[in-house]
């Protein structure tokens, strides 16, 4: 009996011990199982290992920088920050980028351009490279003064400077210095804050000479808006490429007038040996009525109703009848037409006796018709409208209206010109009778 106990209780253990094998072998080839499937082995078994090392962060850094060379697989640049040239590669997953997000062709990057890099440290290729609204542009600039001494550059009232590392180039790359960039040449500028960076001549200036000249005393004119005196003309006279409207007017000639169109780097040499003299036509009006006159311009002499075409110039002209006193002045004829109004004064017959009282205080030979009288003076006061007129009384030079003047009893001729209007004549009287002393005239435009 003891024995069959025995041999019960260690089947059951061997049993048992089988059955335990088994199920651990079920267990495992399950959770194998279920570890092919879920794909997670790999995280298991990292998760069973302890990493004591910090994760990896990459970096990048952003340069703002001068684009010197640029190729397909290389940009050669200088940073402006940190005053040094860099070198880096280009890849096929750089983004070129218009800086607004945009994607451009590596072709729209340029030398002078001023670009934002973006790279790692630790490796050589780039990033990105972006236009950036960091700097500015000022393209086919002219009129830049540019002042070597200083290092500086002035574009209309504003101040820029340039430095050591400014990069000066032509189209095509070659290298310019400062003291060869001229007022008139086409530039393109690039820079930041009020530094510049990148000068670009796009194209040379143009120029003119002036031989021939009959004359000094005059001016150039170009474009209306540039004035050259002709005695600092000597030498070429730089212009920018385009087409231009020149008036050269010299003293005594004819203006001359003439379009030109120059090519950069042109010189045109304009000769003026054919400049032909300018002539004024000189309308002298004599207010005394049926009297004979000569008129004397200089040295020439012309008779009433002669036409007087003279050069222009500075005269003395005289005007001449018998019985009248000369009228002389010296005038600056400087118009193609020119119109002096006068009138003449009586001589005096110094052989008559003096004239005596009949002793109730009246001049028993006075003429009471004589203009010419002294008497009492009146004070008069003349305007123009529009104002600012030169006004002559009796054919001399007064002043400018508003006028303010005192004349003696008589009869006078008013002349009044303004440039842009028409001359202005007329006559007035003062005498005792008359209370008028305003006189306002409207001038009628050319």
């Amino acid at each position: 009996m003891r024995r069959n106990n025995k041999t019960f209780i260690k089947s059951m253990i061997i049993t048992s011990v089988i059955g335990f094998s088994v199920l651990m072998i079920m267990m495992f080839v399950g959770i194998k199982y279920y570890v092919d499937k879920s794909g997670t082995s790999a995280h298991l078994q990292v998760n069973n290992v302890i990493d004591t090392s910090e994760p990896k962060v990459e970096y990048s850094s952003t340069i703002l920088a001068l684009v010197k060379k640029v190729s397909k697989d290389e940009l050669i640049a200088f940073d402006i920050e940190k005053r040094r040239e860099v070198t880096r590669s280009i890849a096929q997953t750089t983004k070129i980028s218009d800086g607004y997000g945009g994607v451009i062709p590596l072709s729209l990057i340029q030398p002078g351009d001023l670009v934002e890099v973006i790279f790692q440290p630790d490796k050589e290729k780039i990033l990105a490279i972006n236009k950036t609204s960091r700097s500015w542009v000022k393209p086919e600039l002219s009129g830049v003064l540019v002042n070597t001494s200083k290092s500086e550059m002035v574009i209309g009232k504003k101040v820029y400077t340039f430095t050591e590392d400014t990069m000066m180039f032509k189209e095509g790359g070659r290298g310019v210095t400062p003291s060869l960039i001229g007022e008139y040449d086409i530039l393109q500028l690039q820079g930041v804050d009020d530094t510049v960076w990148s000068i670009k001549v796009l194209q040379n200036a143009a120029s003119i000479g002036l031989s021939d000249l009959p004359s000094l005393e005059g001016r150039l004119e170009i474009d209306r808006t540039r004035m050259i005196s002709l005695k600092d003309s000597v030498g070429p006279i730089s212009l920018t490429p385009g087409r231009h409207k020149l008036v050269i007017d010299i003293k005594g000639y004819e203006p001359i007038t003439t379009e030109i169109n120059l090519m950069s780097g042109e010189h045109l040499e304009i000769s003026l040996k054919d400049a032909k003299e300018a002539m004024t036509e000189l309308n002298v009006i004599v207010t005394n009525k049926e009297i004979d006159y000569t008129v004397q311009v200089g040295n020439e002499v012309f008779k009433k109703g002669q036409t007087i075409s003279v050069k222009q110039d500075k005269y003395n002209v005289a005007v001449k009848a018998e019985g009248y006193k000369t009228w002389e002045r010296e005038i600056e004829l400087d118009r193609v037409a020119y119109d002096l109004s006068i009138t003449l004064e009586k001589e005096v017959d110094e052989t008559l006796p003096p004239t005596t009282s009949n002793g109730d205080g009246n001049n028993s030979n006075s003429n009471n018709n004589n203009t010419n009288t002294v008497g009492n003076t009146y004070t008069i006061n003349i305007s123009s409208d529009p104002a600012g007129a030169y006004i002559y009384i009796g054919g001399m030079y007064k002043g400018q209206t508003p006028f303010r003047t005192t004349l003696p009893v008589g009869d006078y001729t008013i002349s009044l010109e303004k440039p842009g209007y028409q001359n202005y004549y007329t006559n007035i009287i003062i005498d005792n009778s008359d209370n008028q002393n305003s006189f306002l005239y409207v001038l009628t435009p050319e």
